[in-house]
């Protein structure tokens, strides 16, 4: 008997040690990332802006984003981009890679391509949307840890079991976005509570990471995304998804175009072997996630990576290598943004009130490429702007607004030499009075 005893406590304290072992001092802690993130915009005032976008549910701590651009603290009429470095607690890689690319293109501003970059680009990172979770990992509570820090049992006391899953607090934040969200995740928990690391959330967007990003993309219209992940089983490491096919079958109508995005992504990010390079693959799952969210709210094309292997937190030397690596797809990003040095076919200019001239929101609908679930693709509300990604070819494009007259144009042709560049003045309707009455059975209602 006291052999068991003694067994099982040994097995115990094994599984909360592994569970305690401090990660490198290699990674960022949250006040590490906030100290360097304002000690960069002291030195390069101009050029960096740093914001808090919103807070964490639990423990209202803020999640920070910050913007590199030439006059950073104004919203100029500019192409965005956006890189998420960490969602899940313990995939604390994109962390490290969007620091990295942080300090990379500051250190190397007046260099091509950086400096064109910054000149043409509002370039946004958020280094973590979960800070709670990022907190429990650091902090050594539990290294495999997931999720947010949400309180599901009302009991006011953090519960969670050291080791993968079995967590009955928290929520998964990239199952809490609101397209598809209807579907859960069930994986490991069959009877649909799922109480493991995958539970969707109360409602979409109940968590205060996912809420900072809804608003923000709101409010910048990205036109290119990563959302760095890592796979802690493997069997989904160093793989690029994009937006997607269902069942095998069920496609967007923008997917050739994701495919070449994904495609061309993974095909610069050399495998951590030396072997190859990332697998693309559209994402297969209906699970209320952050890069199909992106595309059918707002047109953005989100790439999901899963950096690095099942080795989810490497040594320094590694953390240095994979971000080596990793940059490479993301900085390609920004210069299909831009069309600068490699394709470039979108459609894009600015909507108009043709009497005043000022700027308006309105919806650019495009034969076959607008359907009923997805979102309107329209112009933004400050310049008017507007972006549609699109492959090379000849389309028919109308822009509308209630209140004003239809414009349509056709033989529209986009390639990949340049922006193809359309500035539309919708002409207001006239405005008419309405007069009569209603009866009903030859009584007046």
């Amino acid at each position: 008997m006291k052999s068991i005893f003694l067994l099982v406590f040994l097995l115990c304290f094994a599984f909360q040690s592994i569970a305690q072992v401090s990660l490198p001092e290699r990674y960022h802690t949250y006040a590490e990332i906030i100290a360097e993130l304002d000690s960069l915009q002291i030195v390069y005032p101009d050029y960096v802006f740093v914001d808090s976008i919103g807070v964490t549910k639990t423990d209202s701590i803020p999640i920070w984003a910050v913007k590199l651009s030439d006059n950073a603290a104004i919203d100029e009429d500019e192409a965005a981009v956006l890189y998420v470095g960490q969602c899940h607690a313990e995939e604390v890689l994109g962390v490290e890679i969007t620091m990295y690319m942080i300090n990379e293109i500051l250190n190397h501003m007046y260099q091509n391509p950086y400096a064109i970059w910054l000149s043409e680009l509002e370039i946004w990172f958020i280094p973590t949307i979960n800070p709670e979770g990022l907190q429990v990992v650091m902090d050594d509570w539990d290294i495999s840890f997931r999720k947010t820090k949400r309180d599901n049992n009302y009991n006011g006391i953090f519960d969670f079991e050291p080791g993968p899953g079995d967590d009955i607090d928290g929520v998964d934040p990239n199952r809490n976005y609101s397209y598809n969200w209807v579907h859960g995740d069930t994986l490991y928990d069959q009877g649909g509570e799922e109480r493991y690391d995958y539970y969707r959330g109360p409602y979409p967007f109940s968590e205060g990471g996912t809420t900072a990003i809804k608003e923000l993309a709101e409010e910048q219209n990205f036109l290119y995304s990563i959302n760095w992940h890592s796979s802690r089983t493997g069997n989904f490491s160093e793989k690029v998804f994009y937006s997607w096919e269902w069942d095998g079958v069920k496609r967007p109508p923008d997917f050739d175009y994701n495919k070449i995005i994904g495609e061309t992504v993974a095909g610069l990010i050399e495998t951590e072997d030396g072997t190859g390079y990332y697998e693309p693959s559209p994402s297969r799952g209906r699970k209320g996630n952050a890069q199909d969210w992106f595309y059918a709210k707002h047109g953005t094309v989100q790439l999901l990576i899963e950096c690095g292997t099942e080795n989810l937190q490497p040594n320094a030397a590694l953390v240095d290598d994979t971000c080596e690596r990793c940059k490479l797809g993301a900085y390609w990003l920004m210069n299909r943004a831009l069309g600068y040095q490699t394709d470039a076919s979108l459609l894009t200019g600015h909507i108009t009130d043709a009497g005043t001239g000022l700027p308006i929101v309105a919806e650019v609908y495009i034969d076959d490429h607008d359907v009923i679930y997805l979102e309107p693709r329209r112009s933004d509300e400050i310049y008017g702007r507007y972006w549609r990604l699109l492959s090379p070819g000849t389309y028919s494009v109308t822009y509308r607004k209630k209140g004003y007259k239809d414009t349509t144009l056709t033989n529209v042709t986009i390639n990949n030499s340049g922006w193809t560049i359309k500035n539309i003045a919708l002409e207001p309707l006239q405005e008419i009075t309405v007069t009569g009455s209603i009866h009903n059975n030859g009584s007046p209602i």
